[in-house]
């Protein structure tokens, strides 16, 4: 509910369509992100997180928590770290804490979610165009069409449907 106030926030400071939102989330974040939706039981999408689209960019998304801090000391910049952070009562921090640093080295695990995302980034888009040819308009299915599609690829465009329903 915060994320979505936030964004809801920060789109509203936007002038123009060619105004963009950088946020900070690096490697370490969207790593932390893909092992959360997994435990919650994500779909395909769970794994491609924290992508850059729409209005929103992620300049520091392929540079991990370390090279930040590395370059932050090495360039005399000071932070701050929410004292949050340290506290294990929240699922994102125990994974931080307990958890990722005895998966960061599976490569094989890694290299499986990579190519979930990858093939997500080539999806997406296909299924989008589907979907525009199988809707009248935002929440009107041509029926026919939509009927002769496999149930997962159905499932895909009402999921288009509803997010962009939320999204108005």
């Amino acid at each position: 509910t915060a994320r979505k106030a936030r964004f809801v926030f920060l789109r509203s400071l936007l002038e123009n369509h060619d105004d963009r939102i950088a946020t900070a989330h690096h490697f370490d974040d969207k790593r932390e992100t893909q092992i959360i939706n997994l435990i919650r039981g994500t779909n395909r999408k769970g794994l491609s997180v924290l992508q850059n689209k729409n209005q929103i960019i992620r300049p520091l998304i392929n540079k991990t928590k370390l090279e930040i801090y590395e370059y932050a000391s090495k360039n005399n910049l000071e932070w701050v770290e929410d004292s949050t952070n340290q506290s294990d009562d929240y699922l994102r921090n125990r994974l931080r804490r307990n958890v990722m640093p005895t998966i960061t080295d599976d490569k094989k695990l890694w290299t499986t979610i990579d190519n979930v995302d990858r093939i997500n980034t080539q999806v997406d888009p296909l299924l989008e165009e589907l979907a525009k040819n199988v809707l009248v308009n935002k929440n009107t299915i041509k029926r026919e069409l939509y009927r002769r599609l496999p149930v997962l690829i159905r499932l895909n465009i009402l999921q288009l449907i509803y997010t962009e329903l939320l999204n108005e």
